[in-house]
């Protein structure tokens, strides 16, 4: 992808310089199946990433639900009196989930997958 299709360059770029429906393709990287579970192992450890048929299984748990679960496991020993803190700002980055706020479609083609993850948050304390 180049700069050509925008009036902006990347580094200043808002969710508002995106045309709906255009496509831009970012390239691809390789990423073995042993490499990706010892990464989910070391960083986020739950049977969905680490165990290919949990992963067949829809997970029940909501954004918030995980986000508490992220919450206990980051903040048990490591943050002590900042928890209240970490806390808000991961429920203030959640708001930012709101469709009004802007979202990026991601496509998996070799899996068939497709996300709508955050693209842009309005959040004072997640922008740069």
């Amino acid at each position: 992808m180049t700069n050509s299709n925008f009036a902006v360059p990347m580094e200043n770029r808002y969710f508002e310089d995106y045309v709906t429906g255009s496509v831009h393709e970012l390239g691809s990287i390789a990423v073995e199946e042993a490499e990706m579970i010892a990464f989910s192992k070391r960083y986020d450890p739950q049977g969905f990433h680490t165990d290919s048929e949990a992963a067949k299984i829809p997970s029940a748990l909501t954004r918030a639900e995980k986000a508490q679960v992220l919450l206990v496991n980051i903040s048990q020993d490591t943050y002590g009196f900042w928890r209240p803190y970490v806390q808000q700002m991961i429920y203030r980055y959640l708001d930012c989930g709101d469709l009004h706020n802007g979202f990026a479609r991601v496509k998996c083609k070799v899996r068939g997958h497709e996300y709508l993850p955050t693209f842009f948050c309005k959040c004072a304390a997640f922008n740069r």
